[in-house]
């Protein structure tokens, strides 16, 4: 429930009664109320009068909770601290930040029980009249409907001074502050790490090397600077990507010492990336040293492991200094392939090295199979995807081919082709694996015994790739 008690906070400051709020921010000593009216006044002062004309303009920030005071009835005085000025932002409690945004939409974010930073839609306007502010968000994730009326008493770019009461006769009067958004990241992510090593920094160092088996999905590439003190680049942090294009990478750490590293990017013309290394456990330094195959060295430092999370921190040749975190999801879940299933594609050659087919159509109609105890002609029928039962079919390729199929991925056999007298015996075999969530499929074909390989059979034009090569295995009479 500290998730929510967080999260709730700032409802409490902001509609809770004007009394010392339960030790949280005591404020007896009246030279505090001073203090803080004397605060107030300045900022109204110095940005009160502020241009109603611009005023979505002057909106278009982060806004942090800065202070709450209760005052007296004429707003001449603050009578109670509910939130002090210059605590630290984000430190203390997560208090939401809000953006009014052109348009009359607005966000407030805060942090979730994990400490990551989230956020929710809702919607202001403005009373130029009366100078009042509203905005509202409905509940959401835990956090409470907030429904807000109040009056701007400044504005500035950096600045936000509102005024209200509350139905029970109780006066108002909050501090916002402008604040960066790239800071409110850092603090989410910083907290976020914080709490992960809490639950993960004392681990088992003699239970590593069984623990560290297995897939582990990277979902943190961090750049930090040189003392490890603040974040100097946050690449993806726990799923979240703050670059683009960011290459998916997945270790695979299997017992005997090897390391399979996979690296995926669609953009890129590699694709996909897989390579083996040697790894190997220090207990006394709680690392890992992982060596390639051409013997470059690598030193990963264990800040936490779990059942379902891994974060450690290297340094690099060039002296960059990384942290990277691993999950146990599966990365490739949620991936659908679409697998064209196995057909064989033939053509028949006379003693002259023509093509049959493409010289003479009608040919088509004497090519036939025959497979487990039934034969198979062609019969005018034509097919693209998806997987249909066997039959002799032309395809995109017509008239320079014709095909057998469609096989399922793990079958295998022989049938007869039978070509105006001519016999040809074909062995074939089907395969699909599975190989780090991508499939990989096999087929092995003979014919009369010899390993066949497809040739060129023709050339057609394609709207998309301009001219393309055709192939088929070939069958010569």
């Amino acid at each position: 429930m500290k998730k929510f008690y967080l999260l709730s906070l700032v409802a409490a400051l902001l509609f809770g009664a004007c009394h010392k709020s339960d030790g949280v921010y005591p404020t007896d000593n009246g030279k505090e109320c001073r203090e803080a009216t004397e605060r107030f006044e300045k900022l109204i002062a110095t940005d009160g009068g502020y241009d109603v004309s611009n005023i979505e303009v002057l909106l278009s920030e982060y806004w942090a909770l800065d202070a709450v005071c209760c005052y007296d009835s004429n707003y001449t005085k603050v009578t109670d601290i509910l939130r002090p000025f210059d605590l630290p932002f984000w430190k203390r409690d997560f208090a939401p930040v809000f953006s009014f945004y052109l348009g009359g939409d607005a966000k407030r974010y805060t942090l979730d029980g994990d400490g990551k930073m989230i956020s929710q839609k809702g919607e202001w306007s403005y009373d130029e009249t009366a100078a009042l502010l509203s905005y509202h968000f409905d509940e959401w994730s835990g956090i409470e409907h907030i429904y807000m009326k109040a009056t701007i008493k400044a504005l500035s770019t950096n600045n936000l001074v509102l005024e209200w009461n509350d139905s029970y006769g109780r006066f108002y009067r909050a501090s916002y502050i402008a604040v960066d958004y790239l800071v409110m990241q850092e603090i989410a992510l910083n907290t976020t790490l914080e709490r992960m090593l809490d639950k993960s920094a004392n681990f088992d160092t003699a239970s590593v090397t069984d623990a560290i088996l297995g897939l582990w999905s990277m979902d943190t590439y961090i750049i930090y600077n040189d003392d490890w003190s603040s974040i100097k680049q946050p690449y993806i942090a726990f799923g979240v990507e703050y670059v683009t294009d960011f290459s998916s990478v997945l270790f695979d750490f299997k017992e005997g010492g090897e390391l399979v590293e996979v690296v995926s990017n669609p953009l890129s013309d590699d694709g996909r990336k897989i390579t083996t290394h040697q790894w190997s456990y220090n207990r006394e330094s709680k690392s890992i040293l992982v060596v390639s195959a051409s013997g470059e060295e690598q030193e990963y430092k264990i800040r936490g492991i779990g059942d379902d999370y891994l974060l450690m921190d290297y340094r690099t040749e060039s002296g960059e200094h990384i942290r990277v975190g691993f999950n146990r999801d599966d990365p490739y879940s949620d991936v659908v392939w679409d697998i064209v299933f196995p057909m064989a594609p033939y053509a028949v050659f006379d003693s002259e090295g023509n093509n049959i087919f493409a010289n003479d159509a009608e040919a088509l109609y004497d090519f036939t199979i025959s497979y487990n105890d039934k034969e198979y002609k062609y019969e005018e029928v034509t097919r693209e995807l998806p997987q249909e039962p066997l039959a002799i079919y032309t395809d995109y390729c017509y008239p320079y081919r014709i095909c057998f199929g469609d096989f399922d991925h793990d079958e295998k056999g022989s049938y007869t082709i039978n070509f105006r007298g001519k016999e040809w015996l074909v062995e074939f075999e089907y395969t699909l694996d599975w190989y780090y969530g991508e499939p990989v499929l096999g087929s092995t074909l003979k014919i009369d015994g010899e390993e066949a390989e497809m040739v060129v059979v023709g050339k057609k034009n394609s709207e998309n790739y301009g001219e393309i090569n055709i192939w088929a295995f070939p069958l010569y009479l």
